[in-house]
């Protein structure tokens, strides 16, 4: 059941995502089709600021230049599912880093649909095939 999620979220990207997804290593265990769709995304595979494995990128929030860090919900790894519950956090960008907000969210794809519109066809047809 499980791969039928998969597929039905792999199905509701756009064309132009899965062209960039294509471009990333498809090489490894299932889990990584997190790794490869965070890639595509523009994020890179890093500590965070605790010292534990994430996806980070520069971006902006609420008006100021943030490092936004995605790790799993325990913040001890990334995520390793599309349907797994996150911790997202925004840190300053400089020395001393620090952390300005923090959101959890229950399933890493609900804070790509959020952030990343860009890369799924509509909402409404990434949660059709989750039912």
């Amino acid at each position: 059941m499980a791969h039928t999620h998969t597929e039905a979220q792999f199905n509701a990207l756009t064309d132009a995502f899965r062209a960039r997804l294509r471009k990333v290593s498809d090489s490894g265990p299932p889990h990584d089709r997190v790794q490869r769709i965070m890639l595509a995304l523009g994020y890179a595979m890093a500590l965070t600021p605790t010292g534990n494995p994430g996806f980070t990128r520069p971006t902006m929030y609420k008006g100021m230049t943030v490092n936004v860090w995605v790790a799993d919900e325990s913040i001890s790894s990334w995520p390793r599912s599309l349907l797994a519950p996150v911790w997202v956090g925004y840190y300053t960008p400089d020395e001393p880093v620090e952390l300005i907000q923090f959101h959890e969210y229950e399933k890493l794809v609900d804070y790509l649909r959020e952030f990343h519109p860009e890369a799924f066809q509509t909402p409404s047809e990434l949660a059709a095939g989750q039912s």
